[in-house]
């Protein structure tokens, strides 16, 4: 929600305004004034959204134990510890989410599934070595994934944008390609198998609305057969 309310609905109309230059074949002073003014509204849009989530964050670690204590809970200090780290925690992931999803407006696909990969790898490895240590530590691996989540999405996404004419035009085929991976070919399996379940299924009512159909008329003949007897 954060992401649609603060930054999608600024930026995105700058977004198509210099992906629309580019395709209908704009001038390159167009070009480049569309691309330094979408650039300049992303920058200033996520920055906004880290404010945002900071302030929310402090006000919410701020105010959550005498929230917490008023419900019957039953939280510890140690429970409210684990609480204000996993705030934290999620504030640097939302920054970090929203920063791969920008990634995916630039089609940077491997460098979104980089960020993503990392932030699951990391968070499950300071987890584990997380439990070899005290419990006051608890939370600590899913803020230390978000961190190095967060931080690796905004250099990938400065790192791409900074020769941004290159990344869209120099590293895309000439000619049209599809791919198919694994995972493609999985899903044309799954939607294979489906449809044949579906036919199956269909074909297994049709035969027992016809074995009905056929019970109703013999039923018919009979009572007729014995009308007339």
């Amino acid at each position: 929600m954060n992401f649609v309310v603060s930054v999608e609905v600024n930026f995105y109309p700058t977004y198509r305004s210099y992906y629309s230059l580019l395709n209908d074949g704009g001038t390159v002073k167009d070009i480049t004034v569309a691309e330094n003014e979408m650039l300049a509204v992303l920058n200033r849009e996520l920055h906004y959204t880290a404010l945002k989530q900071l302030l929310v964050t402090a006000a919410v670690i701020s105010l959550e134990k005498t929230a917490l204590n008023a419900l019957p809970l039953g939280f510890n200090d140690a429970m409210h510890g684990y609480f204000r780290v996993l705030c934290v925690g999620y504030a640097l992931y939302a920054v970090g989410n929203t920063v791969m999803l920008i990634l995916l407006y630039f089609t940077d696909y491997s460098g979104a599934l980089t960020a993503s990969a990392l932030f699951a790898g990391s968070t499950v490895i300071f987890t584990v070595i997380g439990q070899f240590f005290t419990t006051t530590l608890f939370g600590f691996g899913f803020l230390m994934g978000a961190s190095l989540f967060a931080i690796h999405a905004t250099f990938r996404l400065a790192s791409y944008t900074d020769n941004l004419p290159y990344r869209v035009l120099g590293q895309q085929p000439i000619v049209a390609q599809t791919k198919r991976g694994r995972f493609t070919e999985l899903g044309i399996l799954l939607e294979h198998g489906e449809q044949r379940i579906d036919q199956s299924l269909h074909r297994t009512e049709y035969k027992r609305h016809v074995r009905r159909e056929c019970g109703t008329n013999i039923t018919e003949a009979n009572n007729t057969i014995g009308e007339e007897s």
